[in-house]
């Protein structure tokens, strides 16, 4: 299941998983009720054009920062640029829908839940991506 509903919920996932380690490292482990990702969750279901502008915006540290990383999590972070890599670029082969139906919906909250396969072995979190 690879079409663009699911691999937006991919990319909000490890949107979250990145915000997760950025807060471990940066903001001394205090880490949000919300992540960047699920923040971001309604409005893609809404509008997935707008709202990756905004996610252009908003994700933006995180990147610059992962890309920088020096910390213990700095391989974790690589990850992260990785497998964004891997996920817009399949975005982008498969394009971005106006609209999303509900099985797209549906389909997106799978891609949002599913295992990114990676973790921070240190410190398991509910914020961080599960194996």
């Amino acid at each position: 299941m690879e079409n663009t509903p699911y691999l937006i919920g991919r990319f909000l996932n490890l949107a979250d998983g990145l915000h997760a380690v950025w807060c471990k490292n940066v903001r001394d482990n205090q880490i949000p009720p919300q992540l960047l990702g699920s923040s971001l969750f309604a409005s893609f279901q809404m509008n997935p054009v707008q709202a990756f502008g905004n996610a252009s915006l908003r994700i933006k540290p995180y990147l610059d920062w992962a890309k920088t990383n020096k910390s213990q999590d700095a391989a974790l972070s690589r990850w992260f640029l990785g497998e964004f890599g891997r996920v817009c670029t399949a975005i982008k082969a498969t394009g971005i829908p106006q609209r999303l139906s509900d099985t797209d919906k549906a389909e997106m909250l799978l891609g949002y839940l599913a295992s990114s396969g990676k973790q921070d072995e240190s410190e398991p979190s509910q914020h961080e991506p599960s194996k």
